[in-house]
């Protein structure tokens, strides 16, 4: 008569921790807890640098086979600055008519080229890229400010 109800408590505590171990286990593979879902998707990392600060990368394209890269980037800071580099894994591109000047809001199409040894110059189109970026710029009274990006910037190569 007394093991009766405590066999019902017994089963109940294992039926509810086996709930909690398979939503545990759902919340890690669709990513929603650091560390036990693999690395970011493209989306992800497009959603990321669009709303980075003081620049924002909007839009990116790097050519398979020419070390060049496209982006549209934007100032989104109250203050004048001027673009005077972009890194891809340490990789320090020529950034074309640099340095270049950006009003508060202003977006304008940076070219850069001279990504020799980045994963687009030496691949074929289709192939998947993963850089650490960093973007090197002035403001008014400071030279040689770096925004480093907490994600990579992941596409592939056009």
């Amino acid at each position: 008569m007394f093991g009766r109800k405590a066999q019902g408590t017994t089963e109940y505590l294992i039926i509810l921790a086996v709930i909690i171990v398979i939503a545990l286990v759902v919340v890690g593979v669709m990513g929603w807890v650091p560390g036990l879902s693999g690395g970011i998707t493209e989306q992800q990392s497009r959603v990321y640098w669009q709303s980075t600060a003081p620049f924002t990368i909007v839009e990116y394209k790097f050519d398979a086979g020419l070390g060049t890269a496209s982006l549209e980037v934007q100032n989104v800071s109250a203050n004048k600055l001027e673009l005077t580099g972009v890194d891809f894994e340490g990789i320090a591109g020529t950034v074309t008519g640099q340095p270049i000047s950006f009003n508060a809001g202003e977006r304008k199409l940076v070219s850069v080229t001279g990504l020799t040894g980045t994963t687009c110059e030496t691949s074929a189109a289709g192939t998947g890229f993963d850089y650490t970026t960093i973007i090197t710029y002035d403001s008014k009274n400071v030279t040689g400010l770096k925004q480093i990006g907490d994600k990579s910037l992941i596409g592939k190569c056009n």
